[in-house]
């Protein structure tokens, strides 16, 4: 496995100091390096990241991409249709959910088989990142000389490929003038749990209940 901050302060150390992404789990661990260490925007989506992380790159920064390949199509509009035309390089890392022999959720399972296959559709280079430090040192060296051709190039990255790293405490700002007001546990909203277990109760045999993929269809 990658030591996460180690392999963060190799990025850091090419220009690479700022993250756009959305969550995944396979990217947890970087993803928190980059909250701690550099300057990281939470997207809504695969798209607005790579949006972000371009207006970055024409702001004078070096931006890196972090997703999961479950939400790579929403990528494929920007990554075509601005990155491409106008050579806006971005390093971009997505996750390979459902990969073959891996045990997932039924969703990933054909993103899993094209995730790669999409990305050469793309013409975007790109390479299985190695969880050997040294591999990976030299797998950067060679995503940066692209990135300089103004060229995006993705790392594929498996299960389990980073080591853990805590998230740091966050400190908000505090204003003074703020209000602050009493609460008590009457006042608390119930737990996403709670709250589906409510309206499961509520239906009949004639209900039809549409859910997210992920926890909440999980907990339904």
């Amino acid at each position: 496995m990658l030591n996460t901050n180690s392999f963060g302060n190799e990025l850091k150390r090419l220009g690479f100091d700022f993250y756009s992404g959305v969550p995944c789990s396979f990217l947890k661990n970087l993803i928190n390096y980059a909250i701690n260490e550099c300057e990281y925007i939470a997207a809504v989506n695969e798209g607005d990241a790579v949006a972000i992380a371009s207006g970055a790159y024409l702001g004078g920064r070096k931006p890196v991409v972090l997703m999961q390949n479950s939400g790579l199509t929403n990528a494929v509009s920007p990554l075509t249709s601005l990155n491409y035309p106008f050579q806006i390089p971005v390093l971009g890392f997505v996750s390979l959910r459902g990969e073959l022999g891996l045990i997932d959720e039924p969703q990933h399972e054909l993103m899993g088989k094209i995730t790669t296959q999409m990305l050469d559709l793309m013409q975007i280079k790109w390479q299985y990142l190695s969880p050997d430090f040294n591999e990976a040192k030299v797998q950067v060296e060679t995503a940066n000389k692209w990135i300089e051709k103004n060229k995006p190039f993705f790392f594929v990255v498996k299960k389990g490929t980073f080591e853990s790293e805590k998230l740091m405490k966050v400190e908000h700002s505090v204003y003074t003038n703020k209000v602050i007001i009493g609460k008590t546990l009457m006042d608390e909203l119930p737990s996403r749990f709670n709250t589906l277990k409510v309206i499961n109760s509520l239906k009949d045999k004639k209900t039809v209940q549409l859910a997210t993929t992920g926890k909440t269809g999980r907990e339904l």
